[in-house]
């Protein structure tokens, strides 16, 4: 008797199908009770990846992808039976009202929907015939569905000037009465070969399967020595692509991709969204998210599937931010959205950035020098006396004094220069105390001038006061060094963003309690608010924060820390000793938010009470430490489709001068750092957003700045394909692993 044999097939999903076991035949139904089959369902993409790496042994493919494979490793083991010449036939569609005739298609050059470039009758010999008829095609106009059925219900949706190639059979179980046919002259002189299956050289199930429908035990499959002739008279792609190409997609890719697999596999998809680390430059994934949920709610009307949604968002760093807020529903909603956007957009750079008191004070001293000097020297061009020269010196310290306390934001008049903004931070610091120390010696100018009067002796100090501002202007950058380096911890305190998260997300929070019919919230501290998002349950999705504790000689603690939620009572995450349950730990949410951006040693680290153990406490500092997109994360937690949605562009660091070096070389040991998360990355189906080049920077907290960012991640996220460049603002996307499951069973491995 023979052994057992496992055999891993891999099935091309070119359409839709409502029953997945349609889409085996009798492929399935005869198989050998010897042979042990689990099959997966893929796109074409999907198939193509597989086959490269090895993770199935028999595919059932299109001749497109059979014509790539090389032969010493696959081969040709059948190919599928044709019952009715319609079978082999294209159709180009338009919708009514559209291009439907050659001359008009050359004149609106519409864009066209293929299905991939390894497809024959979705690509290669539709295409190949409009050329020939004259209509000129460039990559630019081409955008690919992945499927015959995504085809047609891409154009039926669509709205500007489009055309669709589409296997009959399709067109015919689905005759859209909006759509309408187009004569295109050789459409079907070449012939669409039938599908074929291939099985790979050292696999012994492989063989088995061969011999099977050679004997005619596989109604649907014939052996045809004749089928690669067929294949070799094909004509040649059209148009390429390179690998990184076809990679590069859009929001369309990733919600047809996740209805594919709704429609073949046991358990609907489960959609992670993780927002990397990046400070400022993190609100371009609020517009992200934004266009995305606006993407899946128009897909779960379309196609009546409520599972069409994120079901779980990780975040860190800056991302963390954003993640609660998606966890909440606040970007599912135009109105929730809006809240968000204000918050972003209330956040100041010198709110943010709140450095220590000595450190301050030194800034306002060195200002005070600088404005003196340049007071005395005015008053002596003027010939000015004293009376003069001490009004002068006390208005300049007045309006110094109030300019930086004025009630409206004077960065919202600097415009989107992040040079500027941080200029006047920088200066705001200054002033908002050189201005008290100009009054306070102008009064003690005077002061000194009228006691010397009363004694019968002139004051004019101006020379010795001149060389001690010099003094000071020279001496205090040598202090504030020191000062910065040697007595400091850090460069900036944390109570600027504590107050702007209480601030912001207590608006955010008694919002989204009123959407969802519950009381006012109103929080005076950062615990009390935690405790009201879970209070008032207003977490609507999983959710991720990640952290990394600071090493403490006497506490084995793990590198980075999982903050996680699950409002649905998913199954918990995989995550050991890393994982800490917010929902037994509510008052710790925002504290573990603080701590996943505090970015150290700039800001102090957070310390956190309770956890991981009662009794014990940690302090925690940036997650982009140990992940700056924490994608495993995500894995962990059972995600099979992932939207990675960076704050950072591709655009890689300058070098040259030893600056530019010591920049390119921490960020080079920065991201060796994130290897956890890049080794992750064969574990699902991965979609990764960056922005495009030039993009604002961390510390850029400011309304101009925030609105163009927020701005910028709506549309390369909505329009990426037409907008974006190889430096960023397209989706690249990273084929997953092959879901196993048995027609038998009708579960997945």
């Amino acid at each position: 008797m023979a052994e057992p044999v496992g055999l891993r097939v891999g099935v091309l999903f070119f359409q839709d199908e409502t029953d997945p076991l349609a889409k085996l035949g009798d492929l399935a139904r005869v198989m050998p009770s010897e042979i042990s089959t689990t099959y997966a369902i893929g796109t074409y993409g999907e198939l193509a990846d597989w086959l490269d790496r090895g993770l199935i042994d028999v595919a059932v493919v299109n001749p497109g992808l059979y014509s790539e494979l090389d032969s010493t490793e696959w081969t040709y083991l059948g190919s599928g039976k044709i019952h009715d010449p319609s079978e082999l036939r294209t159709v180009w569609l338009t919708r009514k009202g559209g291009p439907a005739t050659i001359e008009a298609i050359r004149e609106t050059e519409p864009e066209i929907l293929a299905v991939h470039p390894h497809s024959v009758s979705g690509f290669i010999n539709p295409v190949t015939a409009l050329q020939r008829a004259g209509v000129t095609v460039t990559p630019d106009r081409i955008r690919f569905t992945h499927s015959h059925s995504g085809s047609l219900e891409a154009l039926v949706s669509g709205e500007k000037p489009q055309i669709a190639c589409v296997w009959e059979p399709t067109w015919k179980a689905n005759p859209e009465p909006a759509l309408v046919p187009i004569e295109v002259p050789g459409l079907n002189d070449v012939a669409n070969p039938a599908m074929v299956v291939v099985g790979r050289r050292d696999s012994s199930g492989a063989e088995r399967l061969k011999t099977l429908i050679q004997a005619g035990g596989v109604p649907d499959f014939v052996f045809d020595p004749n089928y690669r002739a067929l294949i070799d008279s094909l004509p040649p792609r059209p148009l390429d692509w390179s690998a990184q190409a076809l990679n590069r997609t859009d929001l369309n890719d990733l919600v047809l991709t996740l209805r594919h697999y709704n429609r073949t596999h046991p358990s609907p998809a489960r959609l992670a969204v993780v927002l990397a680390g990046g400070g400022a430059k993190c609100s371009y994934q609020a517009g992200a998210v934004r266009a995305l949920e606006e993407k899946l709610a128009q897909a779960r009307k379309q196609f009546e599937d409520e599972s069409l949604d994120i079901h779980l968002v990780v975040g860190t760093s800056g991302g963390a931010i954003n993640a609660l807020s998606v966890a909440m529903g606040l970007t599912a909603s135009a109105e929730g959205y809006q809240d968000l956007r204000a918050a972003w957009l209330d956040l100041d750079q010198k709110e943010i950035v709140s450095p220590p008191f000595l450190v301050r004070l030194n800034m306002w001293l060195w200002f005070a020098s600088v404005s003196g000097l340049a007071i005395l020297f005015v008053t002596r061009r003027l010939g000015w006396g004293r009376a003069r020269a001490l009004l002068l010196t006390s208005l300049v310290g007045a309006v110094m004094a109030l300019l930086p306390r004025l009630p409206v934001k004077l960065s919202s008049w600097l415009g989107a220069s992040s040079e500027l903004q941080h200029f006047w931070t920088w200066i705001s610091f200054g002033i908002e105390g050189s201005g008290f120390v100009l009054l306070g010696a102008a009064a003690f100018w005077e002061g000194m001038c009228r006691i010397r009067e009363r004694k019968g002796r002139e004051f004019e100090p101006r020379l010795s006061v001149v060389r001690w501002l010099t003094f000071l202007v020279a001496l205090l950058p040598v202090l504030q060094t020191w000062t910065i380096l040697w007595h400091e911890e850090v460069i900036s305190e944390n109570r600027g963003l504590e107050a702007a998260l209480l601030r912001n997300f207590g608006v955010l929070v008694d919002r989204q309690s009123g959407r969802a019919g519950g009381d006012k919230v109103e929080a005076a501290s950062i615990t009390e608010l935690s405790r009201s998002v879970f209070d008032k349950k207003l977490l609507t999705r999983d959710l991720v924060i990640t952290a990394s504790p600071l090493p403490e000689p006497q506490k084995e603690l793990p590198a980075e820390f999982y903050f996680f939620a699950s409002p649905g009572g998913e199954s918990p995450p995989r995550f050991g000793n890393r994982g800490i349950s917010l929902e037994k730990h509510p008052e710790i949410l925002f504290d573990a938010m603080l701590g996943s951006a505090a970015i150290y040693p700039l800001f102090p680290p957070r310390r956190v009470e309770g956890v991981p153990e009662p009794g014990d406490s940690v302090d925690l500092v940036d997650g982009s430490f140990a992940h700056r997109s924490p994608l495993e994360a995500a894995v962990q937690w059972d995600a099979t489709h992932v939207l990675v949605v960076e704050a950072s562009t591709q655009e890689q660091p300058e070098r040259g001068k030893f600056l530019h070096n010591l920049g390119a070389a921490m960020t080079f040991l920065y991201d060796q750092a994130q290897l956890t998360d890049i080794r992750a990355e064969g574990e699902t189906v991965l979609y990764t957003l960056y922005p495009s080049t030039p993009h604002i920077g961390l510390l850029d907290f400011s309304a101009p700045l925030i609105k163009g960012s927020l701005e910028k991640g709506y549309q390369e996220a909505a329009g990426a394909p037409s907008r974006g460049s190889q430096e960023g603002g397209v989706l690249h996307k990273v084929q997953g692993p092959p879901s196993f499951w048995s027609p038998t069973s009708g579960q997945g491995d």
